[in-house]
Protein backbone atom coordinates (compact mmCIF):
# COMPACT_ATOMS: atom_id res chain seq x y z
CA UNK A 1 0.00 0.00 0.00
CA UNK A 2 1.16 3.58 -0.79
CA UNK A 3 1.67 5.88 2.56
CA UNK A 4 -0.05 9.03 1.63
CA UNK A 5 3.70 10.97 1.60
CA UNK A 6 5.15 9.30 -1.50
CA UNK A 7 1.38 9.66 -3.03
CA UNK A 8 1.57 13.46 -2.06
CA UNK A 9 4.85 13.71 -3.59
CA UNK A 10 4.64 11.92 -6.70
CA UNK A 11 0.48 13.63 -7.60
CA UNK A 12 2.35 17.24 -6.46
CA UNK A 13 5.44 16.63 -8.78
CA UNK A 14 3.66 14.80 -12.04
CA UNK A 15 1.67 18.21 -12.09
CA UNK A 16 3.18 21.61 -13.21
CA UNK A 17 0.50 23.82 -11.77
CA UNK A 18 0.71 22.84 -8.17
CA UNK A 19 4.43 22.06 -8.34
CA UNK A 20 5.20 25.82 -9.44
CA UNK A 21 2.39 27.01 -6.50
CA UNK A 22 3.71 25.31 -3.65
CA UNK A 23 7.45 26.30 -5.11
CA UNK A 24 6.49 30.01 -4.68
CA UNK A 25 4.35 29.02 -1.70
CA UNK A 26 1.11 30.47 -3.94
CA UNK A 27 -1.69 28.09 -2.08
CA UNK A 28 -3.82 28.03 0.82
CA UNK A 29 -2.84 24.22 1.91
CA UNK A 30 -5.88 23.94 3.87
CA UNK A 31 -7.93 24.07 0.59
CA UNK A 32 -5.20 22.42 -1.22
CA UNK A 33 -5.92 19.53 0.90
CA UNK A 34 -9.35 19.26 0.63
CA UNK A 35 -8.80 19.78 -3.19
CA UNK A 36 -6.46 16.43 -3.58
CA UNK A 37 -8.01 14.28 -0.75
CA UNK A 38 -10.04 12.35 -3.33
CA UNK A 39 -6.97 12.07 -5.73
CA UNK A 40 -5.18 10.64 -2.70
CA UNK A 41 -7.91 8.37 -1.86
CA UNK A 42 -7.59 6.70 -5.05
CA UNK A 43 -3.61 6.58 -5.15
CA UNK A 44 -3.21 5.31 -1.76
CA UNK A 45 -6.47 2.78 -1.50
CA UNK A 46 -7.33 4.31 2.39
CA UNK A 47 -9.25 7.41 3.58
CA UNK A 48 -6.84 9.67 3.76
CA UNK A 49 -7.49 12.92 6.16
CA UNK A 50 -7.64 16.09 5.04
CA UNK A 51 -5.41 17.62 8.32
CA UNK A 52 -3.03 14.69 7.35
CA UNK A 53 -2.75 16.09 3.73
CA UNK A 54 -1.96 19.66 4.77
CA UNK A 55 0.56 18.21 7.55
CA UNK A 56 2.15 16.71 4.64
CA UNK A 57 1.97 19.85 2.32
CA UNK A 58 3.60 22.03 5.20
CA UNK A 59 7.04 19.20 4.75
CA UNK A 60 6.91 19.09 1.32
CA UNK A 61 6.69 22.68 1.00
CA UNK A 62 9.70 22.96 3.82
CA UNK A 63 12.04 21.03 2.20
CA UNK A 64 11.26 21.66 -1.18
CA UNK A 65 9.81 19.68 -4.31
CA UNK A 66 11.27 18.71 -7.77
CA UNK A 67 9.33 21.73 -9.75
CA UNK A 68 10.12 20.73 -13.53
CA UNK A 69 10.24 24.20 -15.03
CA UNK A 70 8.28 25.54 -18.26
CA UNK A 71 11.08 25.25 -20.01
CA UNK A 72 11.78 21.58 -20.12
CA UNK A 73 8.44 21.61 -22.27
CA UNK A 74 9.48 23.99 -25.07
CA UNK A 75 7.04 23.38 -28.04
CA UNK A 76 8.24 22.96 -31.55
CA UNK A 77 5.51 25.19 -33.30
CA UNK A 78 2.37 27.03 -32.74
CA UNK A 79 0.24 27.70 -35.35
CA UNK A 80 -3.13 29.74 -35.43
CA UNK A 81 -5.50 29.64 -38.13
CA UNK A 82 -9.17 31.27 -38.01
CA UNK A 83 -12.37 30.59 -39.58
CA UNK A 84 -12.78 27.17 -38.54
CA UNK A 85 -16.32 25.45 -38.09
CA UNK A 86 -17.25 22.49 -36.39
CA UNK A 87 -20.38 20.23 -36.62
CA UNK A 88 -21.43 17.23 -34.76
CA UNK A 89 -23.90 14.51 -35.61
CA UNK A 90 -25.27 11.48 -33.68
CA UNK A 91 -23.29 8.30 -34.85
CA UNK A 92 -25.30 6.51 -37.55
CA UNK A 93 -25.11 4.35 -40.63
CA UNK A 94 -26.39 7.69 -42.50
CA UNK A 95 -23.88 9.67 -41.14
CA UNK A 96 -21.24 7.65 -41.82
CA UNK A 97 -22.04 6.50 -45.34
CA UNK A 98 -22.34 10.49 -46.17
CA UNK A 99 -19.32 11.40 -44.33
CA UNK A 100 -17.39 8.59 -46.06
CA UNK A 101 -18.38 10.48 -49.53
CA UNK A 102 -17.81 14.30 -47.78
CA UNK A 103 -14.14 13.06 -47.00
CA UNK A 104 -13.31 12.39 -51.13
CA UNK A 105 -14.98 15.84 -51.43
CA UNK A 106 -12.77 17.88 -49.06
CA UNK A 107 -9.36 16.04 -50.16
CA UNK A 108 -10.37 16.89 -53.44
CA UNK A 109 -10.88 20.30 -52.53
CA UNK A 110 -7.52 20.37 -50.58
CA UNK A 111 -9.37 21.21 -47.73
CA UNK A 112 -8.07 20.85 -44.13
CA UNK A 113 -10.55 19.23 -42.15
CA UNK A 114 -10.66 16.68 -38.88
CA UNK A 115 -12.95 14.01 -37.80
CA UNK A 116 -13.56 12.61 -34.69
CA UNK A 117 -15.73 9.83 -33.29
CA UNK A 118 -16.80 8.57 -30.00
CA UNK A 119 -19.06 6.28 -28.87
CA UNK A 120 -22.30 8.19 -29.57
CA UNK A 121 -21.57 11.17 -31.67
CA UNK A 122 -18.63 12.31 -34.15
CA UNK A 123 -17.33 15.47 -35.04
CA UNK A 124 -16.38 17.22 -38.44
CA UNK A 125 -13.85 20.20 -38.29
CA UNK A 126 -13.72 22.03 -41.60
CA UNK A 127 -12.48 25.35 -42.52
CA UNK A 128 -15.27 27.42 -42.85
CA UNK A 129 -15.16 28.07 -46.72
CA UNK A 130 -16.67 24.41 -46.96
CA UNK A 131 -19.33 24.53 -44.72
CA UNK A 132 -21.67 24.60 -47.24
CA UNK A 133 -20.10 21.53 -49.05
CA UNK A 134 -20.77 19.91 -45.61
CA UNK A 135 -24.55 20.87 -45.13
CA UNK A 136 -25.12 19.52 -48.89
CA UNK A 137 -23.85 16.22 -48.32
CA UNK A 138 -24.24 15.38 -44.82
CA UNK A 139 -28.52 16.97 -44.67
CA UNK A 140 -28.80 14.90 -40.91
CA UNK A 141 -29.80 17.06 -38.18
CA UNK A 142 -26.33 18.36 -35.50
CA UNK A 143 -26.27 17.58 -32.16
CA UNK A 144 -24.13 20.95 -32.30
CA UNK A 145 -22.79 23.75 -33.86
CA UNK A 146 -20.20 26.24 -33.71
CA UNK A 147 -19.48 28.37 -36.96
CA UNK A 148 -16.84 30.93 -35.30
CA UNK A 149 -13.39 29.09 -34.21
CA UNK A 150 -10.21 29.22 -34.12
CA UNK A 151 -7.61 26.49 -34.09
CA UNK A 152 -4.42 26.46 -32.52
CA UNK A 153 -2.13 23.57 -33.50
CA UNK A 154 1.07 22.85 -31.68
CA UNK A 155 3.49 19.87 -32.15
CA UNK A 156 6.15 19.10 -30.01
CA UNK A 157 9.08 16.59 -29.98
CA UNK A 158 8.51 12.71 -29.49
CA UNK A 159 10.14 13.02 -26.26
CA UNK A 160 7.43 14.18 -24.79
CA UNK A 161 5.21 11.28 -24.93
CA UNK A 162 6.51 9.39 -21.93
CA UNK A 163 6.88 12.63 -20.12
CA UNK A 164 3.25 13.34 -17.74
CA UNK A 165 2.31 17.00 -17.51
CA UNK A 166 2.97 18.50 -21.04
CA UNK A 167 -0.62 18.48 -22.10
CA UNK A 168 -2.09 19.39 -18.80
CA UNK A 169 0.79 22.60 -18.67
CA UNK A 170 -0.75 23.83 -22.41
CA UNK A 171 -4.42 23.87 -21.25
CA UNK A 172 -3.40 25.20 -17.71
CA UNK A 173 -1.78 28.39 -19.40
CA UNK A 174 -4.83 29.10 -21.33
CA UNK A 175 -7.31 28.19 -18.59
CA UNK A 176 -5.52 30.83 -16.54
CA UNK A 177 -6.30 33.33 -19.26
CA UNK A 178 -10.10 32.69 -18.66
CA UNK A 179 -10.32 31.07 -21.67
CA UNK A 180 -12.64 28.13 -22.64
CA UNK A 181 -11.47 25.55 -24.80
CA UNK A 182 -14.63 24.46 -27.10
CA UNK A 183 -12.71 21.44 -28.61
CA UNK A 184 -9.49 19.33 -28.78
CA UNK A 185 -7.88 17.41 -31.57
CA UNK A 186 -4.54 15.09 -31.13
CA UNK A 187 -1.90 12.91 -32.90
CA UNK A 188 1.56 11.55 -32.35
CA UNK A 189 3.47 14.92 -31.38
CA UNK A 190 0.64 17.16 -32.11
CA UNK A 191 -2.14 19.22 -29.89
CA UNK A 192 -5.12 21.20 -31.50
CA UNK A 193 -7.22 23.59 -29.55
CA UNK A 194 -10.52 25.04 -30.89
CA UNK A 195 -11.20 28.13 -28.75
CA UNK A 196 -13.90 30.77 -30.03
CA UNK A 197 -12.21 33.64 -32.32
CA UNK A 198 -12.61 36.17 -30.24
CA UNK A 199 -10.36 34.33 -27.93
CA UNK A 200 -7.58 32.80 -30.37
CA UNK A 201 -4.91 36.24 -30.21
CA UNK A 202 -4.75 35.87 -26.15
CA UNK A 203 -4.81 31.95 -26.45
CA UNK A 204 -1.93 31.96 -29.21
CA UNK A 205 0.11 34.91 -27.73
CA UNK A 206 0.29 33.02 -24.24
CA UNK A 207 1.22 29.43 -26.18
CA UNK A 208 3.96 30.77 -27.71
CA UNK A 209 5.77 31.62 -24.09
CA UNK A 210 6.37 28.05 -24.24
CA UNK A 211 8.30 28.13 -27.32
CA UNK A 212 12.05 28.40 -27.26
CA UNK A 213 13.51 31.96 -26.74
Amino acid sequence: MLRTTDALRATIEGNPLLTFGLTHRLFNLTRLSKYLQPLLTVRTKKDVSESAIAMALSRLQGQGITHRDRAEYFLKTIALSTGWQTFTYGVSREVRRALAKLHLMLLAQKANFTVTQGPGQITLFVEGEHAELVERAIPCATLYRHRDLAAIAISFAERYITVPGLLALILEQVALQNVNVIEITSTFTEFTIFVAQEDAKLAFETLTTLLPR
